[in-house]
């Protein structure tokens, strides 16, 4: 008998599938899946080799093995939970031609093309292992299989038939006027339902030599379990032993075992889980058993995770309490990751009242709000609604993005991808006149970041780059003006006459954003030190910043962006750290006061002062906007010490030419800084490096996620964060950033550029 009960629901279930089907994994690009996997433990996944080669970016044949490559996979878990993990190759099965060789365009069967993953240890902190155990059996002819996408929706299914089993190649067609399968099954598992077990993997739709579906758009090769077995056995793997539970280490006990131990634990007088079941049964409308009676903690835990928002409420109890250390420990269980719903029942009314008020006060729609969320979250591809009404089911989607934890922090919570919106759609209704919606989202986003452990500087960051965003952003949400800009062109004094090491010639020009770039006068000094030009490029900025506030004055719209710093520098100098110079004044300075870097107090990137004829300015200038288009759509391509040549790395931005976003992460500083120039240089517009740290670029600690026109303002937050507490952020990340769309430096006509570089006017006077 259960002591949770609610009329008509269905009865408990752990969210296990009744007859075994298989756990099916997506293998993510960023965020976005390019094929599918299955779990055959808790902690090993099996998938095709091309699909690890797709999720890196590699050729998809590519025969090397991937190395230290991080993957990232999206498990489904009981109750529609998306967990997204890190994994590794653990074992790495080539593709090969039916003759040995590489795989030739058009092929209609190879080998090989397996891989056997392992997720981080990280990721099982925080993942519902399968509590049911799939079966693999012998692949039959004549065998009716399903498949599944890498989309992950339970919908993206395909059915098909097997027509011929050979000992290495194995096709299947379409059964059928169903879905057929197509791109992003490959990996998939091949599940009979006559036979209760699975008997092979997808390994991709046949396309001809022209590159068309022209003879193939029903056919599909395969990987039997037979074939898969002796592909294994040649690798040196069991499959009996990688199939056993614990063959790769992993967990003893579910989460249902852990999270009721974990009751049993905190919570063992009988009072105690009482009142905490009553606050939760409550607040989700459930009844309980007869008074004075208590759940045990099988009941407890099993209620935690089938019946929406009670694991969330019962966090928001214990937050409310004087044992809030309770949440921080019930958070990092397997179960918050299982538990279905992100937000209690009273956030998630507070939320979708709040989106009804703004339709009636914005005019803010569906259609509206799923445009925010694409700025607010480019990488992330929502499926359709299917004409379903209203807010709460874009909600209900929205929280299947958890965040999680930090890599690279441990115990750190990221945000979770609905307080990310919740931030932009904040930016946007007070951008059209709500500003007390606004005001209330910002309060809803404090108390379930709260709730949820998540730093208020971790909120803040998001928050920042949506109020850039909003104040940038024109034509989607009413007419902004873009962001202001304060352009300066650094070079080093030695090089012009009168030389003094150290010491930098600045030259400045205006971008108010309404009108053409205008020069900034800045005085008869012919050089100056770091120190002097980071004083002097602020002191332009916030000169900047009060024109423009009179001007919004005048408008009557105060909610004007901050100016960014543009810093234009050759070719040998994109190793300067620029925004780390001390801009802090003097006269504090001399007293004893603390420095202040630069990049602290206003957004800064970096620019390439391109050099070199008119011809190669052009091919940039064209490769920029071509890649500019794609900056909030494309994939980010990372980097690392398997592309350490300027050579290969031209072969991989040249790979796909619509790729805007470069993360470079090899462990040498110098080589970062020298191939962000090579990227530069080939017109790749977005490009982030770090400048110290030897181990690469930790991506949670800046990633180059979000809206591109975004980027700037969070990275100015995150110095700021950096600024506080160096030894807890490690990364000095830096950013360039060149819109194409947007008026570069002026072309100069000046023989002496000590006419132009430091013009005899009075200093800081604002032309």
């Amino acid at each position: 008998m259960t002591w949770f009960s609610e009329p008509g629901a269905p009865g408990e279930s752990g969210g296990e599938s009744e007859n075994g089907q298989p756990a099916v994994v997506s293998v993510l690009r960023v965020d976005k899946p390019v094929g599918a996997g299955v779990l055959l433990t808790g902690e090993t996944v099996l998938t095709c080799a091309h699909v690890v080669n797709d999720a890196l970016s590699r050729h998809q044949f590519d025969t090397e093995h991937p190395g230290a490559g991080r993957l990232r996979l999206a498990l489904t878990l009981p109750g529609g939970r998306i967990r997204r993990v890190g994994a590794r190759v653990a074992t790495w099965i080539a593709p090969r031609g039916s003759r040995g060789g590489r795989v030739a365009q058009g092929a209609v069967a190879w080998e090989g093309d397996l891989a056997v993953l392992v997720i981080d240890a990280e990721g099982l902190d925080s993942t519902q292992r399968p509590t049911h155990r799939p079966t693999w059996r012998p692949m039959r002819t004549d065998q009716k299989v399903r498949a599944w996408s890498g989309a992950g929706a339970d919908c993206a299914f395909a059915d098909a038939m097997v027509e011929e089993l050979g000992s290495t190649a194995t096709y299947l067609d379409a059964k059928g006027t169903g879905a057929r399968i197509s791109p992003g099954y490959s990996g998939s598992p091949l599940w009979c339902g006559g036979d209760g077990a699975m008997v092979g993997i997808v390994a991709g739709q046949l396309i001809s030599a022209d590159g068309t579906l022209v003879g193939f758009a029903q056919r599909t090769l395969a990987f039997s379990w037979q074939t898969i077995s002796e592909e294994l056995r040649k690798a040196d793997l069991d499959p009996d032993r990688l199939l056993s539970r614990g063959a790769a280490g992993g967990w003893e006990l579910d989460a249902r075992t852990q999270l009721a131990d974990w009751i049993d634990e905190r919570l063992p007088h009988r009072e105690d889980r009482a009142r905490h079941a009553r606050y939760v049964a409550e607040r989700c409308e459930l009844n309980t058993g007869r008074e004075g009676s208590a759940p045990t903690a099988e009941q407890f835990a099993a209620a935690l995770l089938t019946r929406p928002r009670s694991f969330a409420a019962l966090l928001g109890g214990l937050r409310a309490t004087t044992r809030s250390q309770l949440a921080d420990e019930l958070l990092r269980l397997p179960a918050a990751a299982a538990a279905p719903g992100l937000l209690s029942p009273s956030e998630y009314r507070t939320l979708t009242g709040l989106l009804t008020t703004a339709g009636a006060t914005t005019a803010l729609s569906v259609s509206l709000l799923r445009r925010i969320v694409a700025e607010a979250l480019p990488d992330i591809e929502l499926p359709p609604l299917d004409g379903q009404p209203g807010y709460g089911p874009l909600v209900q989607q929205l929280e299947l993005y958890t965040g999680g934890f930090s890599s690279a922090a441990p115990g750190v919570r990221l945000v979770p991808a609905l307080l990310r919106v919740a931030e932009f759609l904040a930016a946007d209704v007070r951008g059209r006149g709500g500003e007390d919606v606004a005001q209330a989202l910002w309060e809803w986003s404090l108390r379930v970041a709260a709730r949820l452990g998540v730093s208020e500087a971790a909120l803040h960051e998001h928050r920042a780059a949506a109020a850039s965003w909003a104040a940038t952003r024109a034509g989607a949400v009413g007419d902004r003006p873009r962001e202001p800009r304060v352009m300066a062109y650094l070079t080093r004094h030695e090089a012009t006459v009168d030389a003094a090491a150290g010491r930098f010639n600045c030259a400045v020009w205006l971008d108010s954003g309404q009108a053409s770039p205008r020069r900034a006068q800045v005085g008869p000094t012919r050089a100056g030190t770091p120190e002097e030009i980071a004083r002097l490029l602020r002191e332009i900025a916030e000169g900047l910043e009060d024109e423009i506030g009179i001007g919004a004055a005048e408008l009557g719209s105060a909610d004007e962006p901050a100016p960014v710093l543009e810093i234009f520098l050759d070719q040998p100098d994109l190793a300067l750290a620029v925004e780390d110079w001390d801009c802090a004044d003097a006269d504090r300075r001399a007293g004893g006061g603390l420095r202040e870097p630069l990049g602290m107090t206003h957004p800064l990137v970096v620019r390439l002062a391109m050099q070199g004829s008119a011809l190669e300015v052009r091919r940039r200038s064209k490769a920029q906007a071509k890649r500019w288009r794609h900056r909030d759509s494309g994939v980010v391509l990372l980097l690392d010490d398997r592309c350490g040549s300027e050579q290969q790395v031209k072969s991989r931005i040249y790979q796909d030419q619509r790729t805007a976003r470069v993360v470079l992460r090899q462990a040498d500083p110098a080589v970062r800084a020298a191939l962000a120039e090579v990227c530069l240089r080939h017109g790749v517009p977005i490009v982030l490096w770090d400048r110290e740290w030897r181990s690469g670029l930790a991506p949670e600690h800046f990633e180059a996620g979000g809206p591109a026109e975004a980027l700037p303002e969070r990275l100015r937050v995150y110095r700021a964060v950096v600024y506080g507490d160096p030894e807890q952020y490690p990364a000095r990340p830096v950013l360039a950033r060149e819109d194409p769309t947007r008026p570069s430096l002026p072309l100069f006509e000046a023989v002496d550029p000590e006419a132009w570089l430091a013009p005899a006017e009075p200093p800081l006077r604002l032309s």
